[in-house]
């Protein structure tokens, strides 16, 4: 999935991408990544006490600069796309950390010139994965983006883009309903798992302990979510495979490194 969305966004911003022999393996240019991550927001929602939807029902309308209109609801449509800029903690047991821009600036050192072109390229891809999401019946709630250097101090699109790891989505026939409703939207990405987690007051989050206490039927649901927004998204089905994939992975990156040698 990701392959595909840096395929669909390459005319927006170069990425790291060389190669894909194989499904679960990815050639990439080795870059110098940035210490930020570019969360662009289309949804006030969240389920963590650092999310835009938890401060704002804690009474908070101050969010990364950003002032927020009274009178949202969980899951309401934000007037417009918002950026909300996360710190790139690289000390461990440290979480990353919404910031302001200006505080993102004083904290990463990144250039302010750099910095407005990386706003404005975030800016385009999500409004390139909102439009492409919104053929395939999927709203492109939230995500975030990473951004390295290249050798010759280009800026570049790296690590992934729009997969349900770091995006939020909705399917788009399902939101009015569920809004009127006051109901709690269906998730197909990792916030399913994430409510789950909450619904039992497992707090945790991510925590392979906590994960454990899940019952596995779970965990296949979540898989068939991430699977269908696949398949939706890129128009391909999804190809299954039952046993060890080592084998497959070996046999195609030996063929690929073969081939750039010949």
């Amino acid at each position: 999935m990701a392959a595909f969305w840096f395929d669909q966004t390459r005319d927006i911003i170069k990425n790291h991408i060389i190669a894909t022999p194989d499904p679960n393996v990815t050639v990439a240019q080795e870059c110098k990544p940035l210490p930020i991550e570019m969360v662009v927001r289309g949804y006030i929602t969240g389920v963590t006490g650092t999310s835009m939807w938890h401060k704002y029902a804690a009474g908070g309308r101050e969010f990364c600069g950003h002032t927020l209109p009274e009178g949202m609801r969980k899951n309401d449509r934000l007037p417009t796309p918002l950026i909300t800029p996360s710190t790139k903690e690289s000390e461990k047991g440290k979480n990353d950390r919404s910031v302001s821009p200006q505080e993102l600036l004083e904290f990463s050192g990144v250039d302010p010139a750099l910095y407005a072109q990386i706003e404005k390229t975030a800016l385009a891809l999500f409004a390139r994965g909102t439009e492409i999401a919104g053929r395939a019946g999927y709203i492109l709630v939230d995500t975030k983006y990473e951004f390295g250097l290249d050798g010759a101090g280009e800026l570049v699109l790296i690590d992934e883009i729009h997969t349900p790891d770091s995006s939020r989505y909705w399917r788009e026939a399902d939101y009015a309903a569920r809004q009127v409703l006051g109901e709690e939207q269906d998730y197909y990405d990792k916030e399913f798992i994430r409510l789950q987690l909450a619904a039992r007051g497992l707090n945790k989050f991510g925590m392979e302990a906590e994960l454990a206490k899940l019952p596995g039927d779970l965990f296949a649901e979540a898989a068939l979510r991430y699977v269908g927004v696949c398949e939706a998204v890129t128009g391909k089905p999804f190809e299954y495979e039952i046993g060890d994939p080592l084998p497959r992975i070996e046999r195609n990156v030996r063929e690929y490194l073969s081939r750039r040698a010949a």
